[in-house]
């Protein structure tokens, strides 16, 4: 009987032990797994935050160098028609100053004085004074004849078309350059609504000038 409640006892304290050291033991690997699943999951996490960065990244492109180089040259001429200002009427139109008591002979000056004043320099004859002054076409003497004048009001009939057409408009010619001697081919045309025409092949083309 006795040795009966022994053999009891040492079983009971076995299994307080067992009990005692699965209360030690199982919360430690409890901990340790919790450490573990902690750890995984934040490794995850800066995995997945270093992916969107990568991504962010690759979808961000910096400018190329030609892109950069176009928007700086759309810039430019931006800039450039700003301050460009309006354009003359024609291309060939230039911005010259003039007096209406002037006297003017070059293509240039004699264009703006029409365009200005609407009517020639006063240097310039008409063909009937000059004859009526002695001048003769054919002897190339106007210069000595009428000194510092050129010949101009004469009319311009645009027989051959090249110049543009339109109801109620004439045209009129004067001489361009005349220094003496021959008369030239450069001419200047101008209409009556002042459009402005320079030939420098004696009418066989023509450059608008206004």
């Amino acid at each position: 009987m006795q040795e009966s409640r022994t053999k009891s006892l040492i079983v009971g304290t076995a299994l307080l032990l067992l009990l005692a050291l699965a209360w030690i033991v199982l919360p430690s690997v409890a901990g340790g797994s919790d450490a573990d699943n902690a750890s995984d999951t934040a490794a995850v996490t800066e995995q997945a935050t270093e992916a969107d960065a990568a991504d962010e990244s690759s979808e961000t492109e910096p400018t190329p160098a030609g892109g950069q180089a176009e928007q700086e040259g759309a810039d430019v001429e931006a800039e450039s028609a700003s301050d460009g200002g309006s354009e003359p009427a024609a291309s060939g139109a230039p911005s010259i100053a003039v007096t209406e008591n002037g006297e003017y002979i070059t293509k240039d000056e004699v264009a703006a004085y029409i365009h200005e004043f609407g009517h020639l320099p006063g240097n310039f004859i008409s063909k009937t004074k000059a004859k009526d002054a002695g001048w003769k076409s054919v002897s190339y003497d106007l210069d000595e004849v009428c000194p510092g004048k050129s010949i101009g009001g004469s009319r311009f009939y645009n027989d051959e078309g090249l110049l543009p057409d339109a109801d109620g408009r004439t045209w009129t010619e004067c001489d361009i350059n005349y220094t003496g001697g021959n008369r030239g081919a450069e001419r200047i045309v101008f209409s009556n609504d002042g459009l402005i025409f320079y030939t420098s092949d004696h009418y066989e083309t023509f450059e608008q000038l206004y």
